[in-house]
């Protein structure tokens, strides 16, 4: 830890040997001299002026004790864990940087378990629905379901389950304002090294514009005149009876008779 060797430390106080880490560790040291074992002490101590970061410590006291059971030593096991640390802090900014990426994005990403409940899914749905997250795990989350939907929007996710397939599918979503929403649901299922499904990854990604968009041209597809249906049909066609009036007199007098 100082660089010094056996030799250099035979006769020192712990204060003499480690003067900048002894108010750190004073504490430990009495508690272990009370005959107390102490675990998975960490300590970081600050870096020196114009030097590196200071190198975290891993440190477990263990009193000895004599025949008698009286406390004559402490012994301490120190390991550097300065890498894994860095690890450790680095997941961690990575882990803060995708939750605030997935707050940020207008999808609201889920997670199922391998029997198809909720057990996460971001805040988003909170917002959009107004049910909580714990009303929201398991199985709460159909209460926010359509009662059209809910059967044909269960019923696919048991088949997921079951098939291990992905999920694909649309439903309506009560809002917080009182009206219904359609939400295009997908998901993918882990699979597990021993071939179960253990997780399924998805968003719920709004889809109610362009739901309803898709309805009214397909209203409008049913319902448009289609020129080539039948003679009657276009016999009967005001199109058609003032184009042919413009001038094809053999049609207009087909059309006229």
């Amino acid at each position: 830890m100082n660089g010094l060797s056996v030799e250099a430390l035979i006769g020192k106080t712990v204060k003499e040997v480690l003067p900048g880490l002894f108010s750190m560790i004073e504490p430990y040291l009495l508690r272990a001299l009370q005959g107390e074992e102490i675990a998975d002490v960490e300590i970081t101590p600050l870096a020196r002026a114009g030097g590196e970061s200071g190198k975290t410590r891993l440190l477990f006291y263990q009193p000895a004790f004599d025949e008698a059971g009286e406390v004559i030593g402490i012994s301490i096991s120190v390991t550097d864990i300065t890498e894994r640390k860095r690890i450790e802090n680095a997941l961690r900014e990575s882990e803060d940087e995708h939750r605030q990426m997935v707050e940020l994005s207008p999808h609201i990403p889920y997670v199922l378990d391998s029997h198809g409940n909720c057990i996460a899914i971001s805040s988003r749905w909170v917002q959009l629905t107004g049910l909580s997250k714990e009303q929201t795990f398991a199985g709460g989350w159909v209460n926010a379901i359509h009662a059209e939907d809910w059967q044909h929007t269960v019923q696919s996710i048991r088949n997921a389950v079951k098939t291990r397939n992905s999920i694909d599918m649309k439903f309506r979503v009560r809002s917080v304002d009182g009206n219904w929403r359609w939400m295009w649901s997908r998901a993918t299922p882990h699979i597990a090294e021993s071939g179960e499904a253990v997780r399924w990854y998805g968003v719920l990604e709004d889809a109610d514009e362009y739901t309803k968009n898709a309805d009214s041209l397909r209203a409008f597809k049913e319902h448009r005149i289609d020129l080539d249906t039948s003679p009657d049909d276009m016999q009967n066609c005001p199109l058609r009876k003032t184009v042919l009036s413009a001038g094809d007199e053999d049609a207009t007098a087909c059309a006229t008779a």
